[in-house]
């Protein structure tokens, strides 16, 4: 397992659909930007799109309440189990790349146009019922008679 944590825009609305088990999942498209400094000393912005996906049988009744929020230029940040990478050729030519994640856990800022109707939280926590919020879990390691937290 590769836990891994993104930070991006969704580039469109979540889509929800049903597997033939009967298993709802959400598809989310996220567009994680980085900035990369070639020889002209001029930062050039690229896009690396990830797919996030979300499991209702991960999530329980979170599942549901969080549909609202996951409009197209919400901020989230999604922390997972990354899958293996898979290369596609697309209709430009070239190879790219395809990255994908299962989510355990989702923040999201309310998109702009939320926040016009009137949500004003910063950020909305979503986890799934198998991770609940990270904590800070303290332990104590003796080590030739030296205790430390």
């Amino acid at each position: 397992m590769q836990l891994v944590q993104i930070a991006g825009c969704l580039g469109a609305d979540a889509k929800k659909r049903t597997t033939k088990l009967g298993t709802c999942v959400v598809n989310l498209k996220v567009a994680v930007h980085i900035f990369k400094k070639p020889k002209l000393n001029k930062y050039k912005k690229v896009t690396i799109w990830w797919e996030v996906s979300v499991w209702s049988d991960r999530w329980g009744d979170r599942f549901d309440k969080m549909m609202d929020y996951l409009k197209k230029g919400s901020l989230i940040i999604a922390i997972g189990d990354m899958r293996e990478p898979e290369t596609y050729k697309p209709k430009h030519g070239g190879v790219d790349i395809f990255l994908s994640l299962a989510a355990n856990e989702l923040r999201v800022s309310p998109s702009k146009a939320m926040q016009a109707e009137g949500v004003k939280d910063e950020y909305i926590d979503f986890s799934s019922t198998l991770n609940p919020p990270f904590k800070k879990i303290e332990r104590k390691l003796t080590l030739a008679g030296a205790t430390s937290a």
